[in-house]
């Protein structure tokens, strides 16, 4: 006995050694050189045996060198190759149910990891299929078979994270388990969102209101009580179910909203994060606002008709309060859309004019006038009328900004694009508001820099990066037309230049031929690029939706983009033509004369 209690006692020893060892290991893997450890070959051959049960230990000793593990594992997990990446996806997946809740939150800090690994990953072999981020190339055989094990995981692993959930009571652990659902939701492939949809009508809706009865009655030994501040561990925790249900509705769409007990939480969780009156809304309300925007465009109108009559005060109460502004007009872009405009522009005019007013001021932060720009170029194609008489004293203060070159960066684009698109309506209007000190030389000589220029983002072809590109160009060959025809200086000093720039645009948009889709991408910034990109099935049914038809039959109509630039490119040659004296330049322009009638035959 005492020969066996020795042995024990020897085997505990060497344990804690080893698991200190680990703990030792994973504290210096930011500063420890790759070169220093092959940790594919340490998990194939070691680390995989504690969590999968190869190597068997009495049970407390197994329990916590599985934890220590599986937190090495978080840590190395981009060492692992397409092989081991299954096998501890798996193992994860199966510890993620032990009745040991270290054990089981280890877990779920691995497999999050390890989801967003297959979120970057999936992205990647979607824009650019020949590329591989993972350190080790895997065979083409290996990546599929990880893809495959992963669907087939991914809806057990979210019920087991919903039955885990069931049994925290601890904000930051049910914190960290929503978090996961979110990553595997969004993870997960088309084909499992009925199963998914299965899921989330099945435990939400529980889950919801056991939080929400916390937060009124306090957590089990928070101190908490009804009309307290909410804690923040706790708002979290209410923070990443809107989160989740964000995912659950951009990747599910109408199969979601048209369960009774999911759309009945959804509307539920809307109002919490929207109550002013609250505490918690000072946390919630931005999540709450992006939820919201994501029902209304992902949903059909027999889901969301009765929430947008219901809750369009609200809004504008939120918009009056001056609280997360830009992601309230957002929201107020999606109800224009979907409901006839002139409700809501003649309704709140007084509204839309003071937020305007103060968002493009020295008042308002650079998201909210940029949020209040994209609003304004939505309601130039809905009412040119009404946008113009609420929004002409700013414009033409933004326009001596450029004059100035005081005008943040991130204005530039969607300003000219809000002018091009007045232009193209009252031409007079715009260049008379351009006719200021400096502005017009200064505008022509930053405009004409983006010839032949393009981003990074449009080189590595990321999803609407080339249509956004061809439009940004678009607008500034509108703008630049136009001063040449206003300015005769600009057209004598310019005009070649400008004709260049013309004719390379015509050229381009005959290649690349923009749709109304590409359209709504630019004009939109909430508009959903993965839907006509990864997943055709979703794709059609999106298209259902009201809101896709009726920003559909806005954006189609978009002058901008029906704008034909062999007219105005032509119309702004016969004018440099006429300001042309140098022999040499009457030579250039002929030769783009040549090259657009060749564009034209080629159309």
């Amino acid at each position: 006995e005492q020969q066996g209690s020795s042995g024990d006692g020897l085997a505990c020893n060497s344990l804690a050694l080893k698991e200190a060892v680990y703990h030792a290991i994973e504290s210096v893997a930011v500063i420890m050189p790759r070169a220093a450890l092959n940790f594919e070959t340490w998990f194939s051959s070691e680390l995989i045996g504690y969590l999968n049960g190869g190597v068997s230990l009495p049970g407390v000793m197994q329990r916590a060198m599985q934890a220590r593990v599986l937190h090495l594992v978080q840590t190395y997990s981009s060492e692992l190759s397409a092989e081991n990446y299954v096998k501890a996806l798996s193992a994860g997946a199966s510890l993620i149910r032990s009745e040991d809740l270290v054990v089981a939150l280890n877990s779920v800090k691995m497999l999050h990891k390890l989801c967003l690994s297959e979120i970057v990953m999936a992205r990647t072999r979607d824009e650019h299929p020949q590329h591989h981020l993972n350190p080790h190339p895997d065979p083409q055989a290996e990546q599929v078979h990880r893809q495959k094990v992963f669907k087939e995981l991914v809806v057990p692993m979210i019920t087991s994270c919903f039955h885990l959930a069931s049994r925290l009571h601890e904000p930051d652990n049910l914190y960290l388990v929503l978090r996961l659902i979110s990553a595997q939701i969004e993870a997960s492939a088309s084909s499992e969102t009925p199963q998914i949809t299965q899921c989330i009508a099945s435990y939400v809706p529980q889950l919801w209101k056991a939080i929400s009865s916390t937060d009124s009655a306090g957590a089990p030994g928070s101190g908490v009580a009804q009309g307290q501040q909410l804690q923040g561990s706790e708002a979290r925790v209410q923070s990443a179910l809107v989160a989740m249900l964000h995912h659950v509705v951009e990747k599910v769409g109408e199969d979601a909203l048209a369960i009774d007990s999911v759309q009945a939480t959804i509307f539920d969780l809307l109002g919490h994060c929207m109550n002013l009156a609250s505490q918690h809304s000072v946390y919630l309300l931005e999540d709450g606002l992006r939820l919201w925007l994501s029902v209304l465009v992902h949903g059909k109108w027999e889901s969301v008709g009765s929430l947008v009559q219901n809750t369009r005060e609200d809004l504008f109460n939120i918009i009056r309060v001056g609280r997360e502004t830009h992601a309230a007009l957002e929201v107020l872009q999606a109800f224009i859309i979907l409901c006839r405009p002139d409700q809501i522009l003649y309704d709140h005019s007084q509204d839309i004019k003071a937020v305007m007013d103060h968002c493009l001021s020295d008042n308002g932060t650079l998201k909210e006038a940029r949020a209040t720009l994209d609003l304004l170029y939505l309601v130039y194609l809905c009412d040119p009328v009404f946008a113009y008489q609420v929004s002409v004293g700013r414009l033409v203060e933004l326009i001596g900004m450029i004059g100035s070159n005081t005008l943040p960066a991130a204005l530039f684009v969607p300003l000219l694009s809000v002018l091009a698109l007045v232009l193209l309506w009252k031409e007079e209007a715009v260049l008379t508001a351009l006719d200021g000190e400096g502005v017009t030389q200064a505008l022509t000589q930053i405009l004409l820099q983006s010839h032949q220029v393009r981003s990074l983002q449009e080189f590595l072809a990321v999803a609407g990066a080339r249509s956004s590109g061809l439009f940004k160009r678009k607008v500034y060959v509108i703008l630049l037309c136009a001063l040449a025809r206003h300015s005769p200086v600009v057209a004598k000093k310019f005009g070649t230049m400008i004709l260049k720039f013309g004719v390379s645009e015509i050229q381009d948009e005959l290649t690349l031929s923009p749709g109304v889709e590409d359209v709504m991408t630019t004009r939109l910034a909430f508009f959903p690029h993965e839907h006509h990109h990864h997943q055709p099935g979703a794709t059609e049914a999106w298209r259902a939706t009201h809101f896709y038809q009726s920003a559909k039959a806005i954006y189609s109509r978009d002058p901008v983009w029906k704008a034909d630039l062999n007219v105005i490119v032509k119309q702004t040659m016969d004018v440099v033509v006429s300001t042309t004296e140098d022999g040499t330049e009457q030579k250039n322009v002929e030769s783009l004369l040549t090259k657009m009638s060749l564009t034209k035959d080629e159309e």
